[in-house]
């Protein structure tokens, strides 16, 4: 059981690690393609290397800061960092303004096109789609009326107070029918017939008993595929940012409880890392969640940093080195006590 913890444990930090990489990667290869010259690719934050290697003009690597990641492109920092006449036409600061907008937005982008591709193979690849809800019951809350009564998992009702029920349709019929009341189900369990009687609870003035169906499913068409993946990453962000609008508009609780930062997200992937298909849906709910956060107008993250430039080429002229340089640090500053906060609550979470 250990050895499976620990395995699950490793899946999780190699999926977080991919992620960060597939983002950064966006900066990186949009760069190079508009001959930005690169000079690092690291897998965490900038900091004491713990392995890196040379290749051309750009050195890869992991630091010792396991969180995030960076690409550092010539004449893209805000200290007081030298470009050589010969690295300038190539300088981030050289580039025109819609390629930098380009390379700026490539990371979320590339989070984005992830997870639509890794949804759609899923669908494409295991029978998820259903397409027929039975009356045999998935699931049993426990508590409720239905397990109080001994209904249990792949049960399946046949009939209510002896009225047939051939469909889940029928049979959440009968039950909302009858609130509050005593009722006889009719029960197929393996190859025995039950009678088994339950009293129903009331859930918005209808019969309750605390269960769901099984579902038949299938596997996706190309087209449902991309309708699906598509429809659920907008299903996600617009939730996500209306999250985020009602904790700007005072209800910031919601965010905070909700929040997870990289021990929580590392837990959450351990989690779901029991099957392949609930580990696929979180590492794709995890990209578009990177991608939203990214998207945030706030430096330094990555639309805070293209909101700047567009405010720069508005104003004809950059902003003040000490004007740059403070507006990001307040970003950094404020980013970093959010990650102590929700890394803090993770801890309080785990124990």
């Amino acid at each position: 059981m250990l050895v499976f913890s620990f395995i699950r444990l490793l899946i999780a930090v190699a999926v977080l690690g991919i992620l960060i990489v597939i983002h950064e990667f966006g900066h990186f290869i949009v760069a190079k393609l508009f001959n930005i010259k690169v000079t690092e690719f690291f897998l965490g934050l900038p900091g004491p290397k713990l392995w890196f290697f040379q290749r051309g003009e750009t050195t890869y690597g992991v630091t010792s800061i396991p969180f995030g990641g960076y690409v550092k492109m010539v004449g893209s920092e805000l200290g007081d960092e030298e470009v050589s006449k010969e690295d300038e036409p190539r300088s981030f600061l050289a580039a025109k303004f819609y390629k930098k907008v380009l390379v700026i937005l490539a990371g979320p982008f590339m989070n984005l096109m992830l997870a639509f591709i890794v949804f759609a193979l899923t669908l494409l690849s295991f029978k998820v789609i259903p397409y027929k809800i039975t009356n045999k019951i998935g699931q049993v809350q426990a508590k409720n009326p239905a397990a109080i009564a001994g209904v249990k998992k792949d049960d399946t009702i046949i009939a209510v107070n002896n009225e047939p029920t051939k469909t889940w349709t029928k049979l959440k019929k009968e039950i909302s029918s009858k609130p509050n009341q005593a009722i006889n189900l009719n029960v197929r369990r393996d190859s025995k017939m039950l009678k088994i009687r339950v009293k129903t609870a009331v859930r918005d003035k209808k019969g309750f008993l605390g269960i769901s169906p099984v579902a038949l499913t299938r596997r996706a068409s190309l087209g449902e595929a991309i309708k699906n993946s598509a429809q659920t990453i907008w299903e996600i962000t617009y939730k996500t940012y209306e999250v985020i609008f009602r904790a700007i508009t005072g209800r910031p609780g919601q965010l905070l409880t909700g929040s997870r930062g990289p021990i929580g997200i590392v837990r959450e992937i351990a989690r779901f890392a029991e099957s392949i298909i609930s580990l696929l849906f979180i590492f794709s709910v995890i990209n578009v969640a990177v991608a939203i956060i990214n998207l945030l107008p706030m430096p330094p993250l990555d639309f805070g940093r293209v909101v700047l430039l567009t405010f720069e080429k508005l104003k004809g002229s950059p902003l003040k080195k000490q004007t740059a340089i403070a507006v990001n640090g307040i970003g950094m500053a404020l980013l970093l006590m959010l990650l102590a906060y929700v890394t803090y609550r993770d801890i309080a979470r785990f124990f």
